[in-house]
């Protein structure tokens, strides 16, 4: 089921995602939940679930979207110093979410929420909008806890039936598998000398 490493898988890899954003952060988060593959659903795997993984990978998220928000925040304070056009954007910009603080706060919380919404998009979001690093730490928590509770167990029961059918009939998939392999190859091979 779960263990110490699944913890330390779960943080590490969301994090690195966030930080250095290589890979969508969808497939990351789904790819937590196949770590319950061995697991029947029931109250006390969805709570080993939540608190193993989902907790460990909302603050991955976090964490690793901070370098993120003090570009966008301090970048674009630095830029419109520099530009009448930018410092007219960034004034109005941080007036309005001032204004509606609320509104921006709600508007962030659901970016970070939504399992469509890119997850860079939402951080430089939260520092344009000009959060304190309280306010973005703890929206981008929460909502990063629904977003990755969403995908993970999306994750987790996909693989659930994806093990079942490779249990029942998974020589037929790797025989297939290597069929498509080696007719690709053959048809690359072929492509490339008539191409030479």
């Amino acid at each position: 089921m779960i263990s110490f490493y699944s913890i330390w898988s779960a943080f590490l890899s969301s994090f690195l995602e966030e930080l250095v954003v290589v890979v969508p952060s969808t497939i990351v988060q789904i790819g937590l939940g196949t770590l319950m593959i061995e697991s029947d659903l029931s109250l006390a795997t969805f709570l080993a679930f939540f608190g193993f993984l989902v907790l460990p990978a909302a603050a991955g998220v976090t964490l690793g979207s901070i370098p993120t928000f003090i570009f966008a925040k301090y970048g674009f304070d630095i830029l419109s110093q520099h530009s009448l056009i930018l410092k007219k954007y960034h004034d109005s910009a941080r007036d309005w979410v001032k204004k509606h603080e609320h509104r921006s706060e709600v508007a962030f919380f659901v970016m970070r929420a939504l399992p469509t919404f890119s997850s860079l998009v939402a951080a430089l979001s939260g520092g344009l909008f000009g959060f304190s690093i309280f306010t973005y730490l703890t929206i981008s928590f929460f909502g990063s806890i629904i977003r990755i509770t969403v995908l993970g167990f999306i994750g987790w029961q996909v693989s659930s039936v994806a093990q079942f059918f490779t249990g029942a009939i998974g020589w037929i998939a790797l025989a297939i598998s290597i069929i498509l392999i080696v007719a690709i190859l053959k048809w690359f091979g072929s492509n490339s000398k008539s191409v030479s």
